[in-house]
């Protein structure tokens, strides 16, 4: 039952609908849909989910919240690590006391979502005051559009007492239009390997191209997760609003995998701020740690600390041109550090940035089609692309959570909207779009 699969999609609809109808407590439903569904996408993440409840039950009994950060980091850290692998197939470890000998970690399975969920119990137990309601707060950790997907939770989730009817096809649409960017991402992909393979091939024309990769990837996953939520009435945080628009690096992270950068921006970073730290201190500690959480490698540290001395350093009084001028043209850059994974290919790709054009191969019509479509979207707003699905979004800049709204529409409009969401699912179900395309940030 994949997550992207247009039948898990339109089963889970009449599940939301079975729920609603319950008169019995709701967190209780969901904690044991989102247990039952993750156990069988992936049977290794079980044993972590169950560490996940047990922490947040000893967090209601009073336990100091100190004590439980740090065993969620540990976690964190053991998996990234490779200290402990796990094997899809088996709810048991195998255990390797050997740290990896390389600079960099391997691509290698980790057990899902466990970045996604163990970041989510560390925010909820910093947040949420109420320790009473442990079932809202573990059936909010576990919630499986975020733990599979990607966005972060930043508050204990609430189920809005709304008709399903009244929104479904519009998220049916919202469900649709992320299988159109992971088919994106997978045709984008084919050629960012193939620039990989073609000797003397510029760096910097793979560095964009990654960086349409992951949005079309990422983006995909965040918009499947809030069609999934919406079905249940849940908000959850947006994660992408027109990168491209950024008019500084500050404003890029504002703007991308906003669940992250907020969490980073609204606890640690303000509260190195109130223990009167530095301003660069805390900008580079926030920035490292974001490296560190992406990837237990030295190419992840490198990531970071550029990102920090670009923030540092980013002159605040510039041009509008020259902001974005400099933010299209020069920050894409940033990625090689992200994805090469030793040192020596670090630099020896940021000394081939301008070289190698007349190497490019062709692309294909379907990756040229998609980068374009993807160049195009990187630029509209999160609230402008929402009203092709007719859901009016408001969104604040520094606020990880939007609010969507379906109008009241006329009978046309909303006879309209069932056609539309009818043939897009239709096409998707019969072409197989998005379904082999793999959720990038599960290896981090």
């Amino acid at each position: 039952m994949q997550l992207q699969s247009v039948s898990t999609f339109l089963i889970f609809a009449l599940v939301a609908h079975l729920m609603r109808r319950l008169r019995g407590d709701q967190m209780v439903c969901l904690f044991l849909i989102s247990f039952l569904y993750i156990a069988a996408v992936d049977r290794s993440s079980i044993f972590l989910v169950l560490i996940a409840v047990i922490l947040i039950y000893l967090w209601s009994l009073g336990v100091r919240v100190l004590y439980l950060v740090f065993s969620c980091i540990f976690i964190l850290a053991v998996f990234k690590s490779g200290l402990i692998e796990s094997s899809p197939d088996s709810l048991l470890y195998h255990f390797d006391f050997s740290f990896n000998q390389s600079n960099s970690i391997t691509f290698r399975p980790i057990p899902s979502g466990v970045s996604f969920l163990f970041i989510t119990v560390i925010v909820l137990m910093v947040t949420v005051e109420d320790r009473s309601n442990f079932f809202n707060v573990s059936a909010t950790a576990i919630f499986f559009p975020h733990i599979l997907s990607g966005p972060i939770l930043h508050k204990a989730i609430e189920v809005k007492e709304e008709p399903l009817y009244k929104c479904f096809p519009n998220f049916c649409m919202v469900f649709g239009g992320g299988l159109l960017l992971l088919e994106s991402s997978n045709n984008i992909k084919n050629y960012f390997d193939l620039i990989g393979t073609t000797d003397g091939a510029s760096s910097y024309v793979r560095a964009w191209v990654f960086y349409l990769y992951l949005l079309a990837n990422f983006f995909g996953y965040s918009l499947i997760a809030t069609a999934y939520s919406r079905l249940f009435g849940i908000e959850i945080p947006i994660n992408f609003n027109a990168p491209s628009l950024s008019n500084s690096p500050s404003d890029f992270w504002l703007r991308w995998h906003r669940s992250l950068s907020l969490v980073f921006r609204n606890i640690m970073f303000k509260k190195l701020l109130s223990v009167r730290s530095p301003r660069v201190v805390a900008v580079f500690a926030v920035m490292i740690l974001s490296g560190v959480w992406h990837g237990w490698g030295i190419n992840y540290l490198i990531w970071g600390a550029l990102h920090g001395l670009i923030i540092v350093l980013y002159p605040k009084k510039l041009p509008i041109v020259v902001n974005y001028a400099f933010m299209l043209i020069f920050f894409p850059m940033t990625w090689i550090s992200f994805y090469t994974t030793d040192i020596t290919t670090i630099m020896e790709q940021y000394r081939g940035v301008f070289q190698g054009h007349d190497n490019l191969p062709y692309p294909g019509l379907k990756s040229m089609a998609s980068m374009f479509f993807m160049l195009a979207l990187s630029f509209v707003p999160y609230s402008r692309l929402m009203k092709l699905a007719q859901i009016q979004v408001s969104l604040h800049a520094t606020e990880p959570y939007a609010i969507h709204h379906c109008d009241e529409a006329r009978l046309s409009a909303q006879a309209l909207s069932v056609i539309a969401a009818g043939v897009l699912l239709a096409l998707c179900y019969s072409y197989g779009i998005g379904l082999s395309s793999g959720f990038l940030y599960q290896r981090f």
